[in-house]
């Protein structure tokens, strides 16, 4: 795990763009530097699958070019009596073999991967995934992760970059506007910032879920106070990739001389 986290701060390849970094707990902050750093592409993953993207263990895809599978969207049932678990969670007890254990026994986590690169791949900056997706909730969470995967199938995280949107407070954190059941809706989640470069043969994966329990507070997908009750139902959720609702990952690719 050290020797992955020491290689993976790429501001040793871009010392005339970055002035300052200051790492905590993973993470890169990039202060006083030009914002996005020269040479930087951004660039669409988008989600796609043929079977379905249920745990590790499904087809789910991020590839360059829309989908074209005959698919169009993938489901999960959310249950907070049950919720999803979160990788830093794992990460604190050092248990990564045990969290790729899990996501490979749960149908409430979509999971989204790459090929194995072909060479190596730098990320700096912001990173955002657009959502397209529908719930049988008046209100529910989507949360996304985003880690990596070596060529030994072994989980590292390439900084604090997961994001939770709480739907009802999708346009304003003010005025909630709930769901539609089953409507289709457009999210746009912050999945953080960071700088990492992958190496030849590392995987990207996306996990897409409605929990990062403990780290967040369940959703209990009533529309109420989620602190103050303990009334919840389940939810039936949908992530569209079709040819309409082109779901995708946006990443800040760096290209150095």
């Amino acid at each position: 795990m050290t020797s992955r986290l020491n290689r993976s701060w790429i501001l040793s390849q871009v010392p005339d763009q970055l002035n300052r970094a200051v790492t905590n707990a993973h993470r890169v902050f990039l202060l006083t530097c030009l914002s996005p750093v020269p040479g930087t592409t951004f660039t669409k993953f988008y989600l796609s699958s043929k079977y379905g993207a249920n745990s590790s263990l499904g087809d789910g895809k991020l590839f360059l070019n829309k989908s074209t599978s005959d698919r169009s969207f993938d489901s999960y049932i959310y249950d907070p009596g049950n919720p999803t678990h979160c990788l830093t969670d794992y990460l604190k007890k050092r248990a990564t073999e045990a969290y790729n254990e899990l996501v490979a026994k749960r149908n409430d986590v979509l999971i989204y991967e790459t090929d194995a690169l072909q060479e190596s791949l730098s990320i700096v900056g912001p990173i955002t995934a657009k959502i397209y997706a529908s719930s049988s909730a008046i209100d529910t969470d989507w949360c996304v992760m985003l880690y990596g995967i070596s060529e030994d199938d072994e989980i590292f995280p390439i900084g604090m970059t997961w994001g939770v949107l709480r739907a009802r407070y999708r346009t304003s954190i003010e005025e909630p506007d709930f769901l539609v059941e089953n409507k289709i809706y457009e999210f746009e989640i912050d999945i953080g910032h960071t700088g990492y470069t992958f190496s030849k043969g590392d995987r990207i994966r996306m996990e897409v879920s409605s929990a990062l329990f403990p780290e967040y507070s369940r959703n209990l997908n009533t529309g109420g106070h989620n602190e103050m009750e303990t009334k919840y139902v389940t939810a039936k959720q949908k992530i569209f990739h079709s040819d309409e609702y082109n779901s995708y990952l946006l990443l800040p690719i760096v290209t150095t001389k």
